[in-house]
């Protein structure tokens, strides 16, 4: 067994393994190729690893691990983070895989590694190699809205495989209904909001991130207009992200992103909250950001809107406007400071973790009727 280094070239071989190993990766070559070029860290440094190939002794490629470098900032000091991403294996030759995770943790001039989308295996063996949870207790505890009670209803019932969908759902969504309205979960809906739909990142960006940087102990990846573009405008369509902002006097006090998360396998329409950012607690733009995301979602024929993660001020808001809960089962982010030894980056204080970390709203990835909803 042999490991090389992974290249641009390499497109086909890396959807390959990916997809007859479960993982559904879709994204064209064109797209592959701008997703690397056009990575901050790897603009500048264009040699960086961009992951491993594993080839058996016939010399097939039949493993891949993807490495994604990620700017962070902590009290204006740089850091880079790389994302282990897209590990998959070839069934027969998985007793090889550590070959690929010993190229990821040896690497050099990182700051810290992480896995954001780990499933019950490569949270293992993040585990064996010393990497801890992110330290947000409740990073597990996806916030569920539901804003059509009728076709959430409907796709519930489908996914528990329930005959008489067709007349079921109606009691279904008005139970779903009375819930909500008698305990007041009902109010996105009666809110007049402020908030602005984008259809691009603009230089209005960069001015909240020269901001945002600013705020003292947090740990931040870079959002700037150009990190942005990158993160949500290369490897996903533009119809699959929605960027909703808060002005005031024609400058952003908050954002919201939403990113489609659909499961045409139970006909569910749903939208993930993937990045969510104030200037400051202030829980009137809070409110009225996350008003305009329901009400968004409602008009774009989706059922449902999920969040997970988020620390401090803006999750314990978010908590307390939200009924509804499911738990993210196996644990999904794990990460591991590049020295050994106690870091600074294990200080819960310091995280803000969301969807935006790692490699979980980069791609577009196929669900299927056993994804949980």
């Amino acid at each position: 067994m042999q490991v090389r280094k992974a290249t641009i070239d390499d497109h086909l071989t890396v959807m390959a393994i990916c997809n007859r190993n479960g993982l559904n990766l879709c994204m064209s070559q064109d797209k592959w190729v701008k997703f690397w070029k056009f990575n901050p860290h790897i603009l500048e440094n264009p040699d960086f690893p961009i992951g491993w190939i594993l080839h058996a002794d016939n010399k097939h490629a039949v493993g891949v691990l993807i490495n994604i470098p990620l700017v962070y900032e902590l009290n204006g000091k740089r850091l880079l983070g790389v994302a282990g991403s897209s590990w998959a294996v070839d069934a027969q030759y998985r007793k090889a895989s550590f070959l690929l995770i010993m190229k990821y943790f040896q690497q050099k001039d990182v700051d810290f590694f992480m896995n954001s989308t780990a499933n019950e295996a490569s949270g293992s063996v993040f585990q064996a190699f010393k990497a801890r949870r992110v330290p947000c207790s409740s990073y597990d505890q996806v916030l569920l809205w539901i804003v059509d009670y009728l076709k959430f209803s409907r796709s519930a019932l489908l996914k528990k495989r329930i005959p008489l969908v067709d007349i079921l759902q109606y009691p279904a969504g008005f139970i779903l209904w009375c819930i909500n309205h008698v305990l007041k979960y009902n109010y996105w809906a009666r809110v007049s909001t402020q908030v602005v739909h984008l259809k691009k990142f603009d230089q209005r960006f960069d001015i909240f991130w020269k901001k945002l940087r600013k705020k003292e102990n947090r740990l931040l990846a870079t959002r700037d207009q150009a990190a942005l573009n990158w993160h949500f405008r290369i490897a996903r369509s533009e119809e699959e992200i929605k960027v909703l902002i808060s002005l005031d006097r024609d400058e952003i006090v908050g954002y919201v992103i939403l990113a489609n998360a659909d499961n045409k396998g139970i006909n569910l329409k749903r939208f993930q909250i993937v990045d969510f950012q104030l200037l400051d607690e202030n829980s009137n733009v809070a409110k009225d950001l996350l008003c305009g995301a329901l009400q968004y979602a409602k008009k774009s024929g989706a059922s449902l809107v999920e969040c997970v993660g988020f620390s401090g001020m803006k999750r314990d808001y978010l908590e307390r406007l939200s009924l509804h809960r499911r738990k993210l089962v196996p644990y999904p982010f794990y990460f591991k400071p590049a020295l050994e030894g106690e870091s600074v980056l294990n200080n819960p204080s310091l995280w803000d973790p969301c969807s935006y970390d790692g490699d979980t709203s980069l791609f577009t990835r196929k669900t299927n009727l056993n994804e949980s909803s």
